[in-house]
């Protein structure tokens, strides 16, 4: 069985609030497809997804259209072929081998400018990951080994087993002079003329993709500057320490606006004011580092186990609303 990882930043994105309800599900209803790739790439048409979702066709282009107008999705009805550009941001291969793997999804794929598009960007996001990892997505999906080589190349032997004996009657008694003259098969380095064995056409040319350059992975962004909702959230924040570490991970929340700020910031005043949390208690020795407090998404926690009073919840304002 697959799996496949839904944020649940998803419910902060502003383009996705904005969607209506039908383009919010077929929106998930793609992302959790069984037949969505790892590389986010599928075999689909309009008519095959609509007839899936039980709706009519005009229901579904309406949905349809608003999920290609943001770009979430790509399609190419000629090809039956539609692309999640983002998909691997959100999930990432786990190992080099999971890249690998990836040599058996290509097949399964139809051909198009969309696909061959995506592979380049799929193998700069590996490389970005890891040379390691972005020589494995060469491998499985430019079909090149690490060396830079391609896979497949043709050996004399195997050329020779396939092509007609020459001289089926060979001579018994043949002349000494052409046992130790020996013909070459390829040209010879200097760039001389090739000289082919009698009957024997020269072997084809592989027709093999022109090597990638090496690269080496781009540096982890440091901070590039002032940044007001940072300043907002670092204002907000009781325990002041580390502040280089918290602007770290907050640079690392993918899909920050203006609106998740004010709920990660509101999340904060909340928390602080819950007298469950003890964050003033000893000098704010329970209140944790900003960093922590970013990397583990504290801002999405359920503040009812903080509450002192049953029945009442401490919500993103910091008022004490009855459930």
């Amino acid at each position: 069985m697959r799996y496949r990882k839904v944020s649940t930043c998803i419910w902060s994105d502003a383009v996705f609030r904005a969607w209506s309800d039908d383009a919010k599900l077929l929106w998930l209803f793609l992302l959790t497809h069984p037949h969505m790739t790892s590389i986010g790439a599928m075999r689909a048409s309009e008519r095959g997804l609509s007839d899936e979702m039980r709706w009519g066709s005009k229901r579904f282009r309406a949905a349809f259209s608003e999920l290609l107008v943001s770009k979430r999705i790509l399609s190419d009805q000629h090809a039956c072929f539609l692309l999640v550009p983002n998909f691997i941001r959100h999930n990432p291969p786990e190992s080099p081998n999971v890249v690998k793997s990836w040599a058996h999804i290509l097949p399964e794929l139809p051909e198009c400018d969309l696909l061959t598009e995506h592979i380049t960007r799929v193998i700069d996001m590996l490389y970005d990951m890891s040379d390691t990892f972005g020589k494995c997505g060469e491998s499985a999906l430019l079909g090149i080994k690490p060396s830079g080589k391609p896979l497949t190349k043709p050996s004399v032997k195997a050329l020779a087993k396939t092509m007609p004996n020459p001289d089926p009657d060979p001579d018994p008694d043949p002349d000494p002079d052409k046992i130790k003259t020996k013909t070459p098969l390829y040209p010879p380095a200097d760039g001389g003329t090739a000289n082919e064995l009698p009957g024997m056409p020269a072997p084809p040319v592989p027709n093999r993709p022109a090597p990638r350059p090496r690269r080496t992975p781009k540096p982890r962004k440091r901070d590039s500057g002032p940044d007001p909702l940072f300043d907002t959230f670092w204002a907000a924040y009781p325990k002041r320490e580390a502040w280089g570490a918290a602007r770290e991970a907050w640079d690392r929340i993918p899909g920050m606006t203006p609106d998740l700020a004010s709920t990660i910031t509101a999340a904060i005043v909340a928390q602080a004011k819950a007298k469950g949390a003890r964050w003033t208690d000893e000098g704010g020795k329970y209140c944790p580092l900003a960093a922590t407090w970013l990397n583990q998404r504290r801002w999405q926690d359920d503040l009812r186990h903080l509450c002192p009073n049953e029945g009442v919840h401490t919500d993103t304002t910091g008022e004490d609303v009855p459930w």
